[in-house]
């Protein structure tokens, strides 16, 4: 019986890098990008207004005559002349001859002039042509995780797609004669079949296409056709079926389908130690806070409802109130802070 980093560190070892495909810009969130991704050009283009104003030469004084107006998407070639000012929208390329922005609520127009209010100094209120990113730069590495942030980032460098780690594909196959599938109602002695959805929507969310296979009964032609359509998978995840009844069925049959079996049994709780406990985290006066679910039982899918968390406690060890504790976090709620204890 092996330990839990044990485990983790066989399953690692198997893994092999995913081929790549090429995916449009909404279909590349949330996959991992196989490119490094520079540049084609600075961010921003040119010098933009930060915001509504007047736009004009910081030595002109406090007293402007009012030019034009400049809109976001217009551009202005004639240079401003000093002593003057130009009407100018968030977005708008600062014209020449400029060299400062003041906000129209920071002015008084009298007329044709312009009455300035406020402080006026060179590169006030200016995006300049790549303070975020400069032609050739490097943005955004290969490997990294594609979030809407990084999305927003490829769009600002004009990609339409980007190369991406395929997305593994994941069988998952049930075993048993007592399940049936969700929508049905259980007879006595039958349970409906929640640990494959549960596995999927883990697989969606960790990245992976899940491929429900359904049930395979507890018969050996029917397990080992199952068995053979979950291998040409990139990842075949079992239920049931490998303990020593004499109905699972599954450890032998994935030998004969060629397989080696690299370990069996983990040393954790339901079974063995160390225990698992759910627990729900939560920060409360800037410290996390975790609290057990109620019963631990592997049956009980409540308790694994309000968790979002897992204590890991030593073989054979109780835990008072207020005492530090180990937590391994299962989902994303606790970030988004929809979970409550």
């Amino acid at each position: 019986m092996i330990s839990i980093a044990e485990a983790q560190g066989l399953i690692l070892a198997a893994v092999s890098p995913l081929t790549t495909e090429e995916a449009p810009l909404l279909a590349a969130f949330g996959r991992v990008v196989a490119e490094d991704l520079k540049a084609l050009w600075d961010i921003p283009l040119a010098d933009y207004s930060a915001m509504d104003g007047y736009t004009f030469a910081s030595s002109s004084g406090a007293v402007l005559q009012i030019d034009s107006f400049l809109p976001a998407g217009a551009t202005r070639s004639i240079p401003v002349p000093p002593g003057s000012a130009v009407k100018i929208m968030t977005g708008a390329i600062i014209p020449p001859g400029c060299d400062t922005v003041v906000p129209i609520e920071d002015t008084e127009v009298h007329g044709e002039r312009l009455l300035i209010n406020s402080e006026v100094r060179a590169g006030l209120n200016i995006r300049l042509r790549g303070e975020d990113v400069i032609k050739g730069d490097l943005v955004i590495p290969a490997g990294t995780l594609l979030r809407p942030a990084e999305i927003g980032m490829l769009a600002s460098l004009g990609r339409a797609a980007v190369t991406v780690v395929r997305r593994p594909k994941a069988a998952v196959l049930a075993t048993g004669d007592e399940l049936i599938e969700a929508g049905m109602e259980p007879a006595p002695g039958q349970v409906v079949n929640s640990n494959s959805y549960s596995i999927s929507a883990h697989l969606l969310d960790s990245g992976a296409d899940p491929l429900p296979l359904g049930i395979a009964r507890d018969a050996r032609e029917v397990t080992l056709r199952k068995l053979e359509e979950g291998l040409a998978a990139d990842l075949l995840i079992t239920t049931g079926g490998v303990s020593v009844g004499d109905r699972d069925l599954v450890k032998e049959l994935l030998v004969e389908l060629g397989g080696e079996i690299k370990f069996w049994q983990v040393s954790m709780n339901p079974g063995k130690r160390p225990h698992l406990v759910r627990g729900a985290v939560e920060l409360t006066g800037g410290r996390y806070r975790v609290i057990s679910t109620g019963n631990q039982s592997s049956g009980r899918i409540s308790s694994l409802t309000r968790s979002n968390g897992l204590m890991i406690l030593a073989p054979n060890a109780s835990l008072a109130a207020g005492e530090d504790v180990d937590v391994q976090l299962l989902d994303r709620s606790f970030e988004m802070g929809i979970l409550t204890p």
